[in-house]
């Protein structure tokens, strides 16, 4: 009976001591739990806040679409793809008709409250595989996916449509607008720098020449 009672002893003590290590356990891994919880919410709100940074760091501030920085670093993933899976891809520089005569007599409100709904329009027909950016200024680009060259043809002339049909409203004053466009092909060129500088001169040839032109450099003249 003695030495039952000491095995009792024994048995009880271990009982105890399993307890207590299991509630020693069970609250290290509540806290550790309540921790954890802190510490995914800290890790959670600073990627939103480095998601924010980067978007601002890649934003146009006026109109929302890209801004040069982000453009440039996305001409380098297009031509990496048209290098290596042979991605056509078309080059479209924009240039709002007379923006410095609506600035002039509307002022620059009214001047960048047409910009933002110009670059809508463009980021509303645009696809999102393709890249469209505020340039500088007024002047807007566009980088277009295509198999074929009608492809680009045709979202230029969804684009200008829809300029020529919408009626820009500011302070109740409707204004038309219209913009000049020009065009080239990727891989008519050596280089990126040689198709954007045909794209920028058939542009300024499009203002030159009177404006609301759009000319590719297929020599067809929209």
């Amino acid at each position: 009976h003695r030495e039952l009672r000491i095995v009792q002893k024994k048995l009880v003590d271990t009982i105890f001591k399993i307890e207590a290590t299991f509630n020693e356990n069970r609250k290290m891994l509540s806290d550790n739990k309540e921790r954890f919880e802190h510490l995914n919410k800290q890790i959670e709100e600073l990627q939103n806040e480095l998601t924010l940074v980067k978007e601002e760091h890649q934003t146009d501030y006026l109109t929302a679409l890209l801004n040069r920085r982000a453009y440039d670093y996305e001409v380098e993933k297009m031509e990496r793809k048209y290098q290596v899976f042979n991605s056509n891809f078309a080059i479209v520089f924009y240039d709002i008709d007379y923006f410095k005569s609506i600035n002039d007599k509307y002022g620059h409100a009214c001047g960048d409250a047409i910009l933002r709904s110009f670059a809508k329009i463009l980021k509303d027909l645009t696809r999102k595989e393709d890249i469209v950016a505020r340039y500088g200024g007024e002047e807007f680009v566009a980088l277009i996916h295509y198999q074929d060259e009608i492809e680009v043809s045709r979202y230029i002339k969804r684009v200008k449509n829809t300029i020529n049909e919408t009626n820009f409203i500011y302070e109740n004053n409707k204004i038309k607008i219209t913009f000049s466009a020009g065009i080239s092909f990727r891989n008519k060129y050596e280089s990126f720098l040689e198709a954007k500088k045909e794209a920028d001169e058939l542009l300024y040839k499009a203002k030159n020449q009177g404006r609301n032109i759009i000319f590719l450099d297929n020599n067809q003249e929209l």
